[in-house]
């Protein structure tokens, strides 16, 4: 009796990409506490090591999508096995979710209305990190698309959809050093490849399909020196708008943090590819990883519970070791127990699905 359907040989890197990616998204919401912490530390160099760190820790989300990307175009499906396998089972997860964290907003006192839960549930404002869930929605919703254009992808074009990602996304600093924040640029200046659900997945499946006679040796040297720009000049567009601003406010303090990621997050995802490539698919490591990836949705999904479950551990190592070291320790243990608690609900709702697909057929025959 099979608990898990793990392929014959799984892609190693892909499942250690989204294991690093969760680590990153859990301390992304620290806040104050870790991932926000040059906000509160004036002292060189240990805020402008803290602000690039934290614009690197960006590269999370691009870092799934560009898995999800691998995994997803590369197949070949029916619109409605699209439509009813993937975005209404994720939608369901969506408004399940979103329930569970009306349900806890209420309080003992509360009253439930459908109505408030469905505005809430449109306007997304129960908690901020499912918004990823939206935009991957989205991406679903495109997916026989997005195929047929990762099919045909070529250096060129894939070259054209960074760039016209990149300039989409420093575009906000250009309005900024123009007006000051009195204007903006039209919004008829748009492009649909400037959106993340769009290059990101294109990208990755661009990565993964790169044949080894396609691949130089010097693309990882290049990749990591372009990253190390991308992060520096992040750190630059932060303390330009910081000094114009006369300090940090709400409106500046992550105002151009990953606009600039899209180099690190392939830089990391080739690299990954790189490595792990040359490791063998067979054995229980690759089966485990596999396991643990794909415990990584659950992780995001309950985020703020395992952070909320893990936070004495952070309480109890500040003094001993800092605040910020002792944020990532409280991290990892959130994701961690995130992960142990995914892998125990996989295991039950695994095994009494194999234990149903065992007994119902040997009942039906019994009663022949």
């Amino acid at each position: 009796m099979k608990l898990f359907r793990i392929p014959r040989e799984p892609k190693v890197y892909l499942d250690v990409v989204k294991l690093l990616a969760i680590v990153m998204v859990v301390f992304n919401h620290s806040g104050n506490n870790g991932y926000k912490m040059y906000l509160d530390v004036t002292a060189e160099p240990a805020h402008s090591l803290m602000l690039a760190f934290s614009a690197f820790i960006k590269i999370a989300v691009p870092l799934f999508f560009m898995a999800s990307g691998a995994l997803l175009l590369r197949r070949d499906e029916p619109y409605g096995v699209t439509f009813v396998r993937r975005i209404l089972r994720f939608a369901g997860i969506l408004a399940a979710v979103s329930l569970f964290y009306y349900w806890e907003s209420l309080g003992k006192d509360g009253v439930f209305s459908l109505r408030e839960f469905l505005v809430h549930l449109y306007r997304n404002d129960l908690t901020g990190h499912l918004w990823y869930l939206y935009s991957y929605i989205c991406m679903l919703v495109l997916l026989p698309l997005l195929r047929k254009l990762a099919q045909g992808l070529r250096a060129r074009d894939m070259l054209l959809v960074v760039i016209v990602w990149q300039a989409a996304q420093l575009l906000p600093a250009a309005d900024y050093a123009i007006f000051r924040g009195a204007a903006v640029h039209t919004s008829y200046i748009s492009f649909f490849t400037a959106a993340a659900y769009v290059v990101y997945p294109l990208l990755g499946y661009y990565i993964d399909n790169l044949q080894p006679e396609e691949e130089r040796e010097e693309t990882v040297y290049i990749l990591l020196f372009l990253s190390i720009l991308s992060i520096f000049f992040t750190c630059v567009l932060m303390h330009w708008r910081q000094g114009l601003d006369g300090g940090w406010t709400n409106s500046n303090r992550e105002a151009y943090m990953g606009c600039l990621s899209v180099i690190p997050a392939a830089t990391v995802f080739y690299g990954a590819k790189r490595i792990f490539s040359r490791c063998s698919a067979k054995g229980w490591l690759p089966k485990a990883l596999f396991v643990l990836g794909s415990c990584t949705f659950g992780v995001y999904l309950f985020d703020p519970k395992w952070r909320l479950f893990t936070q004495e551990i952070r309480l109890a190592l500040t003094p001993t070791i800092g605040l910020y070291a002792a944020t990532w320790v409280q991290t990892l243990c959130a994701v961690l127990m995130g992960l142990a608690a995914m892998l125990v609900l996989k295991c039950v709702t695994s095994g009494l699905a194999a234990l149903a697909r065992f007994i119902i057929p040997r009942g039906g025959e019994d009663a022949a």
